[in-house]
């Protein structure tokens, strides 16, 4: 017997995000991943291919210290960097805004669909809507986190679970920014270790993912560097390295789904929401059983 798909819209405990953020993502895998491939895709392979490029770059270049012996200068270390870094860096970016904005998309749609799959045309719709405003946000909540950690750690820390809730009014709501960030300031009112512990657990799920799949390759390369015979870096491990850690990106789904049902929990317990929903639909349906029935 098939199991009931998560209804979004309750109060939750630490707990029960946890638990849901799975139970979500096993319901919806084929669908999610999907999503995930169709608009990041493009990013994660152009991404891919820089870094394949700087990895090259790299590796002569510590090959070359390993096989002279010479120290490098202090100018000679940033000459691995280059276009190709940069390429790199800007399609993480693209990559991680997209899929934010699409996985929160997805949700939100499947909310408003009553718990079913929406299609491509009205998630497209919503991306598209939203998407633009998300990437410009996330240079102002970059530069924010950025300041704030500078700042003794401890301010870009709290700032961190209000960043990836204002994601998801943000997509979801479809407000602007400053209802996006009055709202997720809200929501974390006296909510904020909860939020926070979620979020950590879940990219420590993501990390040791990536780390688990990566490891052979790096391991392999890492025998090979100290070997007594021609100690060197491998550039097909190396390479291989690259290509599963992009393809891993896909890992970061799971805290995006944890923040949509954070803003989920929250919202319920401030807002009740779901629940006014619940006895609209309840006193509608008893209303249409007791009218009497025309003759």
């Amino acid at each position: 017997m098939q199991a009931p798909r998560v209804e979004l819209k309750k109060t939750r405990d630490f707990g029960e995000i946890v638990n849901d953020t799975f139970v979500f993502i096993r319901q919806n895998f084929r669908a999610l991943v999907r999503v995930f491939f169709m608009y990041c895709g493009i990013f994660v392979v152009a991404g891919m291919i820089s870094m394949i490029f700087q990895q090259i770059k790299a590796v002569q270049y510590y090959n070359d210290i390993i096989t002279k012996k010479d120290s490098p200068g202090v100018f000679d270390s940033f000459s691995q960097f280059g276009l190709e870094y940069i390429g790199a860096l800007l399609s993480m970016w693209f990559t991680y805004t997209l899929m934010t904005v699409s996985t929160i998309a997805f949700i939100g749609l499947y909310v408003e669909k009553g718990r079913v799959v929406p299609g491509n045309e009205e998630l497209w719709l919503r991306v598209k809507n939203t998407f633009t405003a998300t990437l410009g946000a996330s240079v102002i909540w970059f530069i924010l986190l950025a300041i704030g950690s500078l700042m003794c750690v401890i301010p870009g820390i709290y700032l961190f679970p209000v960043c990836s809730l204002f994601y998801v009014v943000l997509v979801i709501e479809q407000s602007s920014f400053g209802e996006a960030w009055n709202k997720s300031f809200r929501l974390i009112k006296n909510n904020w270790w909860t939020t926070f512990g979620v979020l950590f657990i879940m990219y420590l799920v993501a990390y040791f993912s990536t780390t688990v799949i990566t490891l052979p390759a790096t391991i392999i390369n890492m025998i090979g560097l100290f070997s007594k015979g021609k100690p060197e870096l491998s550039l097909t491990f190396t390479i291989l390295a690259t290509v599963l850690q992009y393809l891993c990106q896909v890992f970061l789904i799971l805290p995006v789904i944890a923040s949509c049902l954070s803003y989920y929990s929250l919202s319920e317990g401030k807002d009740g929401v779901g629940l006014m929903e619940r006895i609209s639909q309840f006193s509608d349906k008893t209303a249409h059983d007791e009218r009497p029935e025309s003759y």
